[in-house]
């Protein structure tokens, strides 16, 4: 009974292992052709990035990257020397985009959504749900 049990586990255990691997590698995959992965090559937030004191910080209900959409999971903070965009989503490291790299800022309605901030970083189009007051200050 208990060789029976063992010889289960010993082929158990690679399959969970193997299911395991592979949806990590299904989120990793993800990240990266979602647009937040070409952002995160120039724009990755470090704890060495000199962000500044914080000025603001929302939880928008959806975020857009590109034409892709990240849904209640996206937190934007303002700081003095630029935007901090954090997805809880796996393998997606924060980005912060110094205020210079923000261009073509604007107020958008989409209908049915209220209106929204728009802007883009590195001919990549972002916007954000609430509105960062900071972001319009700035760049408005």
């Amino acid at each position: 009974m208990t060789s029976a049990l063992i010889k289960l586990l010993i082929l158990f255990v690679p399959v969970v292992l193997g299911i395991v691997a592979l949806v990590f590698g299904i989120l990793l995959a993800l990240s990266y052709l979602r647009g937040w992965g070409t952002l995160a090559r120039t724009y990755a937030a470090t704890p060495e990035t000199n962000k500044g004191e914080l000025l603001e910080e929302k939880l928008p209900y959806k975020a857009w990257v590109g034409l892709n959409t990240f849904g209640i999971s996206v937190t934007a903070r303002s700081f003095e020397r630029g935007l901090e965009l954090a997805v809880r989503f796996p393998f997606s490291p924060p980005l912060f985009f110094p205020w210079d790299e923000i261009h073509d800022y604007g107020r958008v309605t989409l209908i049915p959504l209220p209106q929204m901030d728009q802007f883009s970083v590195n001919g990549q189009r972002i916007r954000l749900a609430n509105h960062m007051d900071e972001l319009g200050k700035r760049k408005g």
